[in-house]
């Protein structure tokens, strides 16, 4: 599962996604360091402590998890801040069907 979350991360990163249910442009990589990267790792943090059983894909994390200051970010610095929040064993994703879910590992759950 991890190789299919590393796989996702890279390909997320070499193209840009673009919002079009908003009508906006593509959006730009994110450097793993960026700040921005903290600011969703927060947001994520303060969502699943909000709601402890949410789990949604990437996409709906962005889209309706964050609450974006200004216009959202780039969606691979959401997928970034997943893979690190899932390295400090704070989330997990699952393949349900053809897409990847994330949620917060539980306490019953194998690591």
């Amino acid at each position: 599962m991890k190789t299919l979350t590393l796989l996702l991360f890279v390909i997320t990163s070499l193209y840009s996604i673009q919002v079009s249910a908003k009508g906006r442009t593509p959006l730009s990589s994110c450097s793993p360091t960026n700040e921005t990267v903290d600011f969703i790792t927060t947001s994520i943090r303060n969502y699943l402590s909000v709601n402890p059983t949410a789990a949604d894909t990437v996409e709906g994390i962005h889209n309706w998890w964050i609450n974006w200051p200004d216009l959202p970010e780039s969606m691979s610095c959401t997928q970034t801040a997943l893979v690190r929040l899932e390295h400090e064993g704070f989330v997990e994703s699952r393949k349900v069907g053809d897409r990847i879910l994330w949620r917060r590992v539980s306490a019953s759950t194998d690591l």
